[in-house]
């Protein structure tokens, strides 16, 4: 599996995602950018199976299991908002993720706080 933030994509198709993350890449999941800033991709080969994906402006989340041995996991895949009013929405998106996990979560994330006494 790939992960990557800030693709600045506004599309994807399973050509492209090939060319960034190899031929054995047959699945993927985007959420495009806005402009020249943001973008999501989760791109996945198929000794994993991938359901319950949800794809957002600032997360996507899928649920992930090996073919190999049929551990499942959780995915969450994060582009952290910017602006503070949108922040404590976003937090309480990721605690509802982490209390429906199904078991191991898994987090790969850009984060931009600030952290004040």
């Amino acid at each position: 599996m790939i992960c990557l933030q800030e693709t600045k994509m506004s599309v994807f198709d399973l050509n492209l995602v090939k060319e960034i993350c190899g031929a054995s890449f047959s699945g993927f999941a985007y959420s495009p950018s806005d402009g020249a800033s943001g973008g999501l991709l989760i791109a996945w080969a198929d000794y994993v199976v991938v359901s319950s994906i949800q794809c957002s402006k600032i997360f996507n989340s899928a649920i992930c299991e090996s073919r190999a041995n049929g551990l499942v996991w959780q995915m969450v895949n994060v582009y952290g908002p910017q602006f503070f009013s949108d922040k404590m929405d976003f937090l309480a998106d990721l605690q509802q993720i982490g209390i429906n996990c199904p078991g191991p979560l898994l987090f790969l994330a850009i984060f931009q706080y600030d952290c004040c006494s």
